[in-house]
């Protein structure tokens, strides 16, 4: 089991990505503040679960 919604930054930007599929969560986008990105993964983490089982 792994945290499913988690934040990476990568060149200024934060994004919130999903340990499902290792990409950028689907309807999100690159945030310029942290605190805005991990409010958005807050949010998924409350509708679609905290955890999942990596594909990996």
């Amino acid at each position: 089991m792994v945290i499913r919604f988690w934040v990476a930054e990568r060149f200024g930007n934060f994004y919130v990505v999903d340990s499902m599929t290792w990409r950028v969560a689907d309807g999100t986008q690159a945030y310029r503040g942290k605190k805005e990105a991990v409010t958005i993964a807050r949010e998924y983490r409350d509708e679609y679960g905290a955890y999942c089982k990596s594909p990996f």
